[in-house]
Protein backbone atom coordinates (compact mmCIF):
# COMPACT_ATOMS: atom_id res chain seq x y z
CA UNK A 1 0.00 0.00 0.00
CA UNK A 2 1.67 2.91 -1.32
CA UNK A 3 1.44 6.69 0.32
CA UNK A 4 -0.22 9.58 -1.46
CA UNK A 5 -0.79 13.30 -0.94
CA UNK A 6 -3.18 14.53 -3.26
CA UNK A 7 -3.48 18.21 -1.66
CA UNK A 8 -0.71 20.84 -1.20
CA UNK A 9 0.01 24.43 -1.89
CA UNK A 10 3.07 26.51 -2.67
CA UNK A 11 4.52 30.23 -3.24
CA UNK A 12 2.60 30.12 -6.10
CA UNK A 13 -0.63 30.55 -4.32
CA UNK A 14 -0.94 30.76 -0.83
CA UNK A 15 1.98 28.13 0.59
CA UNK A 16 4.84 29.32 2.29
CA UNK A 17 7.23 26.00 0.34
CA UNK A 18 8.93 26.40 -3.16
CA UNK A 19 8.46 23.70 -5.30
CA UNK A 20 11.45 21.43 -4.67
CA UNK A 21 11.03 22.09 -1.17
CA UNK A 22 7.95 19.64 -1.40
CA UNK A 23 9.18 17.03 -3.52
CA UNK A 24 12.50 17.32 -1.51
CA UNK A 25 9.78 16.83 1.43
CA UNK A 26 7.43 14.40 0.30
CA UNK A 27 10.66 12.09 -0.79
CA UNK A 28 11.94 12.08 2.98
CA UNK A 29 8.54 10.61 4.34
CA UNK A 30 8.63 8.47 1.95
CA UNK A 31 5.75 9.62 -0.94
CA UNK A 32 5.38 7.93 -3.87
CA UNK A 33 3.12 10.19 -5.71
CA UNK A 34 1.83 13.75 -5.22
CA UNK A 35 -0.29 16.79 -6.53
CA UNK A 36 0.55 20.36 -6.02
CA UNK A 37 -2.97 21.85 -6.36
CA UNK A 38 -2.19 25.89 -5.79
CA UNK A 39 -5.46 27.82 -5.80
CA UNK A 40 -6.52 29.21 -9.26
CA UNK A 41 -3.29 28.49 -10.50
CA UNK A 42 -0.83 25.41 -12.24
CA UNK A 43 2.31 26.85 -12.03
CA UNK A 44 3.00 24.92 -9.13
CA UNK A 45 2.73 21.59 -11.07
CA UNK A 46 4.43 22.44 -14.44
CA UNK A 47 7.35 23.53 -12.26
CA UNK A 48 7.41 20.24 -10.58
CA UNK A 49 6.48 18.18 -13.52
CA UNK A 50 10.33 17.44 -15.26
CA UNK A 51 11.62 17.88 -11.32
CA UNK A 52 9.72 15.14 -10.16
CA UNK A 53 11.16 12.35 -11.52
CA UNK A 54 14.50 13.49 -9.82
CA UNK A 55 12.71 12.89 -6.66
CA UNK A 56 11.44 9.10 -7.61
CA UNK A 57 8.18 10.69 -7.52
CA UNK A 58 4.92 10.76 -9.47
CA UNK A 59 3.51 13.84 -10.02
CA UNK A 60 -0.17 13.98 -10.89
CA UNK A 61 -0.73 17.77 -12.39
CA UNK A 62 -3.47 19.77 -10.46
CA UNK A 63 -5.09 22.64 -9.44
CA UNK A 64 -7.62 23.64 -7.02
CA UNK A 65 -10.13 25.63 -8.38
CA UNK A 66 -12.16 28.46 -6.80
CA UNK A 67 -15.74 28.40 -7.54
CA UNK A 68 -19.36 29.34 -6.27
CA UNK A 69 -22.11 27.39 -5.96
CA UNK A 70 -25.62 28.57 -6.36
CA UNK A 71 -27.68 28.10 -2.93
CA UNK A 72 -24.46 27.22 -1.06
CA UNK A 73 -21.85 28.67 1.12
CA UNK A 74 -18.51 27.59 1.73
CA UNK A 75 -15.12 28.90 3.26
CA UNK A 76 -16.16 31.33 6.61
CA UNK A 77 -19.62 30.92 5.62
CA UNK A 78 -18.67 32.92 2.41
CA UNK A 79 -19.23 32.06 -1.48
CA UNK A 80 -15.75 30.50 -1.60
CA UNK A 81 -16.14 26.65 -2.65
CA UNK A 82 -12.99 24.58 -4.15
CA UNK A 83 -13.18 22.00 -6.57
CA UNK A 84 -9.81 19.96 -7.01
CA UNK A 85 -9.00 19.06 -10.48
CA UNK A 86 -6.54 16.02 -10.95
CA UNK A 87 -4.60 14.82 -14.36
CA UNK A 88 -5.26 18.10 -16.01
CA UNK A 89 -3.57 19.54 -19.26
CA UNK A 90 -1.02 21.84 -17.97
CA UNK A 91 -0.12 22.94 -21.66
CA UNK A 92 -3.67 24.05 -22.78
CA UNK A 93 -4.08 27.26 -23.54
CA UNK A 94 -8.17 26.82 -21.98
CA UNK A 95 -5.88 26.66 -18.67
CA UNK A 96 -4.10 29.59 -19.27
CA UNK A 97 -7.28 31.70 -20.31
CA UNK A 98 -8.77 30.47 -17.31
CA UNK A 99 -5.43 31.12 -14.47
CA UNK A 100 -5.16 34.86 -16.26
CA UNK A 101 -9.12 35.69 -15.14
CA UNK A 102 -9.07 34.23 -12.24
CA UNK A 103 -5.66 35.93 -11.14
CA UNK A 104 -7.30 39.31 -12.42
CA UNK A 105 -10.33 38.54 -10.61
CA UNK A 106 -8.26 37.95 -6.85
CA UNK A 107 -6.68 41.01 -7.51
CA UNK A 108 -10.32 42.43 -7.68
CA UNK A 109 -11.31 41.24 -4.77
CA UNK A 110 -8.11 41.79 -2.30
CA UNK A 111 -8.72 45.79 -3.81
CA UNK A 112 -12.29 45.57 -2.75
CA UNK A 113 -11.62 43.93 0.77
CA UNK A 114 -9.08 46.50 1.33
CA UNK A 115 -11.91 49.56 0.83
CA UNK A 116 -14.14 47.13 3.68
CA UNK A 117 -11.16 46.75 5.88
CA UNK A 118 -10.84 50.64 5.69
CA UNK A 119 -14.35 51.35 6.48
CA UNK A 120 -13.84 49.04 9.30
CA UNK A 121 -11.14 51.15 10.83
CA UNK A 122 -8.22 49.08 9.35
CA UNK A 123 -6.14 51.03 7.06
CA UNK A 124 -4.11 48.95 4.64
CA UNK A 125 -3.79 49.41 0.88
CA UNK A 126 -3.87 46.78 -1.86
CA UNK A 127 0.22 47.04 -2.61
CA UNK A 128 0.66 46.15 1.18
CA UNK A 129 -1.82 42.90 0.35
CA UNK A 130 0.40 42.11 -3.43
CA UNK A 131 3.48 42.81 -1.08
CA UNK A 132 2.78 39.83 1.27
CA UNK A 133 1.55 37.97 -1.75
CA UNK A 134 1.08 39.17 -5.52
CA UNK A 135 0.30 35.07 -6.50
CA UNK A 136 -2.51 34.94 -4.36
CA UNK A 137 -3.79 37.76 -2.62
CA UNK A 138 -6.49 36.26 -0.27
CA UNK A 139 -6.99 35.83 3.75
CA UNK A 140 -4.12 34.31 4.38
CA UNK A 141 -2.03 37.22 2.36
CA UNK A 142 -4.65 39.64 4.59
CA UNK A 143 -3.40 37.74 8.07
CA UNK A 144 0.06 38.49 7.16
CA UNK A 145 -0.23 42.38 6.63
CA UNK A 146 -2.25 42.59 9.61
CA UNK A 147 0.55 40.97 12.00
CA UNK A 148 2.93 43.08 9.78
CA UNK A 149 1.52 46.13 10.46
CA UNK A 150 0.53 45.50 13.98
CA UNK A 151 -2.99 46.07 13.05
CA UNK A 152 -4.15 43.16 15.42
CA UNK A 153 -2.89 40.22 17.13
CA UNK A 154 -3.02 37.00 14.66
CA UNK A 155 -5.60 35.77 16.67
CA UNK A 156 -7.75 38.82 16.32
CA UNK A 157 -7.35 39.41 12.86
CA UNK A 158 -8.89 36.12 11.50
CA UNK A 159 -12.52 36.85 11.96
CA UNK A 160 -12.48 40.20 11.13
CA UNK A 161 -10.36 39.13 7.46
CA UNK A 162 -12.69 36.69 6.56
CA UNK A 163 -15.79 38.91 7.62
CA UNK A 164 -13.98 41.64 5.28
CA UNK A 165 -12.46 38.76 2.25
CA UNK A 166 -15.88 36.96 1.66
CA UNK A 167 -18.10 39.95 1.67
CA UNK A 168 -15.54 41.54 -0.97
CA UNK A 169 -17.67 39.37 -4.18
CA UNK A 170 -17.60 35.29 -5.31
CA UNK A 171 -15.53 33.80 -7.75
CA UNK A 172 -16.19 34.20 -11.72
CA UNK A 173 -16.50 30.67 -11.46
CA UNK A 174 -19.64 28.34 -10.97
CA UNK A 175 -18.89 24.94 -9.31
CA UNK A 176 -20.64 23.13 -12.38
CA UNK A 177 -18.96 25.52 -14.81
CA UNK A 178 -15.74 24.75 -13.34
CA UNK A 179 -15.67 20.58 -13.40
CA UNK A 180 -16.93 20.87 -17.24
CA UNK A 181 -13.72 22.76 -17.37
CA UNK A 182 -11.89 19.92 -15.96
CA UNK A 183 -13.58 17.86 -17.93
CA UNK A 184 -12.63 19.73 -21.00
CA UNK A 185 -8.77 19.97 -19.45
CA UNK A 186 -8.52 16.23 -19.65
CA UNK A 187 -9.25 15.89 -15.74
CA UNK A 188 -11.22 14.05 -12.92
CA UNK A 189 -13.00 16.64 -11.02
CA UNK A 190 -13.05 16.13 -6.93
CA UNK A 191 -15.12 18.06 -4.22
CA UNK A 192 -12.15 19.56 -2.04
CA UNK A 193 -12.78 19.49 2.04
CA UNK A 194 -16.90 18.68 1.99
CA UNK A 195 -17.26 19.63 5.56
CA UNK A 196 -17.53 23.96 5.41
CA UNK A 197 -20.60 23.63 2.39
CA UNK A 198 -23.71 24.33 3.84
CA UNK A 199 -26.87 24.98 2.27
CA UNK A 200 -28.13 28.91 2.48
CA UNK A 201 -31.73 28.15 3.06
CA UNK A 202 -31.21 26.32 6.10
CA UNK A 203 -27.49 25.83 6.92
CA UNK A 204 -27.84 22.27 6.34
CA UNK A 205 -24.78 20.19 5.52
CA UNK A 206 -23.81 18.93 2.32
CA UNK A 207 -26.00 16.09 2.09
CA UNK A 208 -26.87 13.07 -0.76
CA UNK A 209 -29.30 15.32 -2.34
CA UNK A 210 -26.37 18.03 -2.79
CA UNK A 211 -23.83 15.10 -4.20
CA UNK A 212 -26.56 14.10 -6.54
CA UNK A 213 -26.51 17.60 -7.81
CA UNK A 214 -23.17 17.65 -8.73
CA UNK A 215 -22.75 14.02 -9.43
CA UNK A 216 -25.60 14.95 -12.27
CA UNK A 217 -23.00 17.65 -13.93
CA UNK A 218 -19.76 15.40 -13.44
CA UNK A 219 -18.52 15.11 -10.54
CA UNK A 220 -16.14 12.34 -10.43
CA UNK A 221 -15.01 12.69 -6.78
CA UNK A 222 -14.84 13.51 -3.44
CA UNK A 223 -11.78 14.53 -0.63
CA UNK A 224 -12.62 12.53 2.40
CA UNK A 225 -9.22 12.09 3.64
CA UNK A 226 -8.39 16.39 5.05
CA UNK A 227 -8.00 17.52 8.01
CA UNK A 228 -11.04 19.01 8.70
CA UNK A 229 -12.96 15.70 8.58
CA UNK A 230 -13.17 13.97 11.86
CA UNK A 231 -13.80 9.97 11.35
CA UNK A 232 -17.45 10.81 11.83
CA UNK A 233 -17.51 12.81 8.91
CA UNK A 234 -15.22 10.62 7.13
CA UNK A 235 -17.62 7.75 8.03
CA UNK A 236 -20.60 9.83 6.39
CA UNK A 237 -18.87 11.11 2.94
CA UNK A 238 -18.16 7.66 2.59
CA UNK A 239 -21.35 6.38 2.66
CA UNK A 240 -22.69 8.93 0.21
CA UNK A 241 -19.50 8.65 -1.66
CA UNK A 242 -20.23 4.68 -2.54
CA UNK A 243 -24.37 5.60 -2.61
CA UNK A 244 -23.62 8.01 -5.37
CA UNK A 245 -20.37 6.38 -6.69
CA UNK A 246 -17.95 8.91 -6.38
CA UNK A 247 -14.13 8.24 -6.01
CA UNK A 248 -12.40 8.98 -2.92
CA UNK A 249 -9.60 11.33 -2.51
CA UNK A 250 -7.56 12.96 -0.03
CA UNK A 251 -4.37 15.21 0.89
CA UNK A 252 -2.61 17.46 3.67
CA UNK A 253 -3.96 20.64 2.29
CA UNK A 254 -0.39 21.94 3.82
CA UNK A 255 0.48 25.32 3.05
CA UNK A 256 3.39 25.74 5.90
CA UNK A 257 7.57 25.32 5.31
CA UNK A 258 9.27 21.78 5.80
CA UNK A 259 10.41 23.08 9.20
CA UNK A 260 6.53 23.99 10.18
CA UNK A 261 4.95 21.13 8.33
CA UNK A 262 2.12 20.03 10.55
CA UNK A 263 0.29 17.77 8.57
CA UNK A 264 2.27 16.73 5.17
CA UNK A 265 1.97 13.20 4.33
CA UNK A 266 -0.59 12.66 7.50
CA UNK A 267 -3.48 11.25 5.52
CA UNK A 268 -3.94 7.57 4.60
CA UNK A 269 -4.81 8.42 0.51
CA UNK A 270 -3.50 5.24 -0.77
CA UNK A 271 -2.44 4.19 -4.65
CA UNK A 272 -5.45 2.06 -5.05
CA UNK A 273 -7.60 5.52 -4.42
CA UNK A 274 -5.11 7.00 -6.79
CA UNK A 275 -5.57 4.44 -9.72
CA UNK A 276 -9.58 4.78 -8.83
CA UNK A 277 -9.06 8.46 -10.00
CA UNK A 278 -7.23 8.05 -12.63
CA UNK A 279 -9.44 5.36 -14.07
CA UNK A 280 -12.43 8.10 -13.96
CA UNK A 281 -10.74 10.55 -16.84
CA UNK A 282 -12.45 11.62 -19.35
CA UNK A 283 -10.18 9.32 -21.89
CA UNK A 284 -10.80 6.29 -20.04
Amino acid sequence: MGKVDLHMHTRYSDGQSTVEELLQAAKEHGLEAIAITDHDTAEGSREARDLAPQYGLELIPAIELTCYWEGYSGHGGGPDIDLLGYFIDLDSPLLAEIEERLHEHARERAKICCEILKRMGYELSLEDVLTSNPNYPAVLAFLDVFVRLGLTSAEEAGPIIERAYYSSGRSRLSIQNAIKLVHELGGVAVLAHPTIIHRDMDSEPLSERGLIELKQVGLDGIEIYHHRLRSQHRQHFSMLAKMANLAISGGSDEHRKPERFQRFASQPVTTEMLEELRSRRPDH
